[in-house]
């Protein structure tokens, strides 16, 4: 049974190794779908390849990389990633969000982000850091909702001719709150 606040027919789980081939097709469909007009198609193709090989997936897990799935009635709809600071004045890090495009707007995301800050804050964490694309108007609108701030812009190669132009946001949280 979901937890209350929960529509029902949602819920969120963590996800283990085994899942990690679901991640992997998961965000191929949602950053196909999701990132033209933002990136360009090869780099979107060399993002997921960079970010989403089953074995920088399987290095992320063993690296402490917490990843939480949503479900919609059974159905793997979007997940979650997040890591904890390497203490606890250190930012812990949302590192993905991606609900698939017939989810999104839904309020699904905003769950989602509420529960890594539940994680993150009962485990004492005292801020939550993302980087999202500058262009990407949809997330950021849904990042500030839920409370973070710009912190900077920044802006990183990342090899094979491509560049990440990233918003550095951050929220802070109450340490232990629910």
């Amino acid at each position: 049974m979901p937890p209350p606040d929960l529509p029902s027919g949602l819920t969120i789980e963590v996800a283990t190794p085994s899942d990690i081939p679901g991640v992997k097709a998961l965000a191929g469909q949602i950053w196909r779908t999701s990132y033209p007009g933002i990136i360009s198609s090869a780099q979107i193709e060399y993002m997921l390849e960079l970010m989403y090989s089953t074995s920088r997936l399987q290095r992320d897990i063993q690296e402490g990389t917490v990843y939480l799935k949503a479900l919609w009635q059974g159905e793997w709809i979007g997940f979650a990633a997040f890591s904890m600071g390497a203490n606890h004045e250190s930012p812990a890090w949302l590192h993905k969000l991606y609900l698939q495009p017939q989810f999104q707007g839904l309020g699904i995301g905003q769950l989602l982000i509420q529960e890594v800050i539940t994680l993150v804050s009962g485990a004492g964490g005292k801020s939550l850091r993302l980087r999202v694309n500058r262009h990407n108007e949809r997330a950021v609108r849904a990042y500030r909702k839920a409370g973070f701030e710009i912190l900077e812009d920044i802006c990183s190669d990342i090899g094979g001719g491509f560049f990440m132009d990233d918003h550095l946001m951050e929220v802070r949280l109450l340490v232990g709150s629910v």
